[in-house]
């Protein structure tokens, strides 16, 4: 089966569990990925997606994880290879907040 891209609906709820757990705000990193898989394959199966038992696996949610790891530290950790979305949704995030201080 084709490899499906990250919606940027996805990569926002990844990079919401990265936050939360940089910030000591996660108990169970591997719990928190399980249940997010979980989560996205039903999404997936609501939005009528295709996909096979590969699909947003955890073992491919800890990837995606150190790949915004790597974004969030500008290299020094984390897995590289980071795609273009990663990096917009972290700043997109970050400047949403940003804006809601200032209001």
């Amino acid at each position: 089966m084709k490899r499906i891209d990250w919606a940027v609906e996805e990569m926002v709820v990844m990079v919401d569990l990265y936050y939360r757990d940089k910030n000591g705000q996660v108990s169970d990193l591997e719990q928190e990925l399980q249940f997010l898989s979980q989560k996205l394959k039903r999404r997936a199966d609501f939005l009528h997606i295709e996909h096979d038992e590969k699909y947003r696996n955890v073992n491919g949610m800890r990837m995606i994880y150190q790949n915004v790891r790597d974004a969030d530290t500008n290299g020094e950790n984390g897995l590289s290879g980071t795609s273009q979305l990663v990096y917009e949704t972290i700043n997109y995030i970050i400047t949403a907040i940003l804006f809601f201080i200032d209001c």
